[in-house]
């Protein structure tokens, strides 16, 4: 059985929203994350929703626009990255290098 966790009732636009995707997919991201997830068997891990409600997370509304927008369009290109089986690190990095600067 697979669980599904969205986001409900969350008022920002596209632009936020792929803003706040490029964190989660960052690996500043995916260390918070990782702070948080249990180990279980097969080598998954869980990610319990008290500690999800708990998730440190930039908010994209009260960033400025031009960083709001560099994230999205670091989103885009990682995303597209993966679809096409494209080396990512590069985008990885420069989305590292920016959200250090704003965090």
């Amino acid at each position: 059985i697979n669980n599904f966790r969205g986001f409900y009732d969350v008022a920002v636009s596209e632009t936020e929203l792929k803003a706040l995707l490029a964190y989660l997919n960052s690996p500043i991201g995916q260390r918070v994350i990782q702070t948080e997830t249990q180990p279980q068997q097969g080598g998954y891990e869980k990610l319990s929703i008290s500690a999800l409600k708990s998730l440190p997370v930039i908010d994209p509304t009260s960033l400025d626009n031009s960083t709001v927008a560099a994230l999205a369009d670091l989103f885009d290109e990682l995303r597209e990255n993966a679809r096409k089986d494209r080396n990512c690190e590069v985008v990885l990095d420069r989305l590292d290098g920016l959200l250090q600067r704003v965090m």
